[in-house]
């Protein structure tokens, strides 16, 4: 997003400038857009199953680029997408029960007083309420909504080490000395290829490229008028004196 954002405003101040980098917008589409929309026509159909929804998203996005399923993922009814990051692979078990989320309360009361089965309640509730994940892309859109109309900072949070290092008994009772255990402490203090994988997964490194590409200082025309006020002055000066040597 920050990327598109800093191309956006070369464009608008009539910059040429162009520079490559992975756009990560086709596989958000293809979740927000296709996989969300899937998975509530499915929970919207009597006795839906996650077997009939994985079959489904088989059938209609195998030509997505960033969409694959291997013969043994569609046995296993799971699917793979292609992140930024790198391909994550997921099960499609309970995505129709995760995604119906809850019952509404007159429902459930419906349900114990006419007795009705689990399985009409829950059908009827998939053609009322709102789905789980359309309930999220409603949160999502409004939350891009704010961040559009605003001018958002960010915070990267990296984590150093994936190790604890654990309790000084326990470490003394492997016989391992004070001085050791130090050392190895410290060693884990600072995971440089496990930080390294989280800022490029995240973006930063995309990020830097398109700045350092770019124009780092901006100022409006008047803060820029007022910063070279002086020596503007000083030219002008220069140019009185030289005019006066000439004459």
């Amino acid at each position: 997003m920050s990327s598109e954002l800093e191309l956006l405003e070369y464009k608008k101040e009539g910059i040429d400038f162009n520079v490559a980098f992975t756009n990560n917008q086709e596989s958000l589409d293809l979740i927000g857009v296709h996989i969300f929309k899937i998975l509530d026509d499915q929970c919207k159909l009597p006795n839906a199953t996650d077997e009939r929804f994985s079959s489904q998203l088989y059938k209609e996005l195998s030509s997505k680029p960033k969409f694959s399923a291997t013969k043994k993922e569609q046995r296993d009814a799971q699917f793979t997408i292609l992140h930024f990051a790198g391909p994550v692979q997921y099960s499609s078990s309970r995505f129709i029960e995760k995604n119906i989320d809850e019952l509404p309360a007159d429902v459930n009361d419906d349900v114990a007083v006419a007795s009705v089965d689990e399985s009409f309640a829950t059908n009827q509730f998939r053609k009322t309420k709102l789905s789980l994940s359309h309930q999220f892309k409603d949160q999502l859109n409004e939350l891009m909504s704010k961040l559009n109309d605003t001018v958002p900072f960010y915070v990267r949070c990296i984590k150093p080490i994936d190790l604890h290092s654990g309790d000084n008994s326990t470490n003394q009772h492997l016989g391992q000395t004070s001085k050791a255990i130090a050392e190895r402490n410290q060693q884990q203090r600072f995971n440089e290829s496990r930080v390294s994988e989280q800022l490029h997964n995240g973006g930063v490194f995309v990020a830097i490229k398109v700045a350092r590409s770019g124009y780092a200082v901006r100022l409006q025309f008047y803060d820029f008028y007022c910063d070279t006020d002086l020596l503007q002055m000083v030219t002008v000066i220069k140019t009185c004196l030289t005019f006066q040597k000439l004459k």
